[in-house]
């Protein structure tokens, strides 16, 4: 988790660097959510692989924040708790425009994510 300091530096650096420090946060996020969509959304499909940019790699390192990371088996909650403040980084700051194909697949994993627990007898 982001502390205060951090996430506001973030949110201005988005803002004022959308090109650079927003796309790179939203490639970050959609290397981070790739194999849950594979898993929970596209599992019968083949996705092109995402590469990473360094920039997107770089930008934990520029701000002192660790990468993100899921594991696949991830509950729905856990997702939404790890994601949580990136997302309202990109969200406020405008940078999510620059990137709907991550939009698309995260309303599309949610709603995956979601009709699965609801379908599941033991997590009801």
């Amino acid at each position: 988790a982001l502390d205060l300091v951090s996430l506001k530096l973030m949110q201005s650096l988005c803002s004022l660097l959308p090109r650079t420090v927003g796309r790179a946060l939203c490639r970050m996020l959609h290397s981070t959510i790739e194999p849950l969509f594979e898993k929970h959304v596209n599992a019968c499909g083949k996705l092109l692989k995402q590469t990473k940019s360094t920039m997107s790699s770089d930008i934990s390192s520029w701000l002192g924040v660790k990468a993100i990371e899921i594991q696949e088996d991830a509950p729905l909650d856990a997702v939404i708790e790890v994601l949580r403040q990136p997302l309202s980084v990109i969200a406020k700051s405008g940078c999510i425009r620059s990137h709907p194909v991550l939009y698309g697949k995260l309303c599309r994993l949610v709603q995956s994510m979601m009709m699965a627990r609801k379908n599941d007898p033991v997590s009801v």
